[in-house]
């Protein structure tokens, strides 16, 4: 213990100085205040939102999906909808594991919020019940979402690789147009782009208003990806129970 005794200390030095930069820049814009209080309580509900925009985006009567049809073939369409959709119902799963390994790690490290351990320093925003600050569940969420949209812009942009590289095999002379692939990877890239920028922005928040430290941020993110990490890599057992949700959800015109 004794070995990392200097490492933790510097770590929990440099958590605190960190904290004190940013929540010191609370109460000195009423403006900057107002969009932080909205960012840290209320931005995390932009992130469901975001998904479930993608997810009709991707339904087949969906504008988008039609051009998708249209211009790259039914078949294009469809898989494309499929990645999507195994993405955005991953990511319940995600959010779920992520929370999970949250839970656990809050109940083995027990900290104090900002506003407890240094009530007369801590510019102190919003009103938060007095619990254990590590990890944030905010960004635990946050970013479990955001990351869920990245793995489906990543998959996205694979299957757009493989297929230039089997038009380029075949010496294929219809290649869509530079204009049409960056028209199918728009979407997906710009959801994964806001919903990582919300994720920076919602755990910058929680420390702006004094409810959080940065490690606490920090975890988090961690636990978010971890959550979406097992998620992802239990699929091919999910497929049983995404493709009945889906054709249900087809029959009701929400896919």
């Amino acid at each position: 213990m004794d070995v990392f005794q200097p490492l933790i200390s510097t770590e929990l030095r440099d958590n605190w100085k960190a904290f004190l930069d940013i929540n010191g820049l609370a109460g000195h814009s009423a403006t900057l205040d107002r969009a932080m209080v909205f960012s840290a309580n209320d931005l995390l509900f932009a992130l469901p939102l975001l998904l479930l925009l993608v997810w009709f985006a991707l339904a087949r009567w969906s504008p988008y999906s039609r051009w998708l049809a249209a211009r790259f073939g039914a078949g294009t369409a469809e898989r494309d909808r499929w990645l999507g959709q195994r993405a955005l119902l991953t990511s319940v799963i995600g959010v779920g594991l992520a929370l999970a390994i949250n839970i656990l790690i809050g109940a083995a490290i027990v900290e104090p919020r900002p506003f407890i351990s240094h009530p007369r320093v801590v510019h102190q925003l919003i009103a938060h019940a007095a619990d254990s600050a590590f990890p944030s569940d905010h960004e635990t969420v946050a970013m479990a979402l955001a990351l869920a949209l990245a793995f489906y812009a990543g998959w996205l942009l694979i299957q757009v690789r493989r297929e230039r590289g089997a038009r380029q095999r075949r010496n294929a002379n219809l290649e869509p147009g530079r204009a049409a692939q960056w028209g199918r990877l728009a979407p997906a890239l710009l959801a994964a782009a806001l919903g990582l920028i919300f994720a920076v922005v919602i755990g910058f928040a929680r420390i702006f208003v004094g409810v959080h430290y940065p490690m606490d941020i920090v975890g988090g993110a961690v636990c978010g990806a971890l959550g979406d990490g097992l998620a992802f890599a239990l699929i091919p057992l999910a497929q049983m129970i995404y493709q009945p949700i889906v054709r249900v959800a087809a029959a009701l015109r929400l896919a």
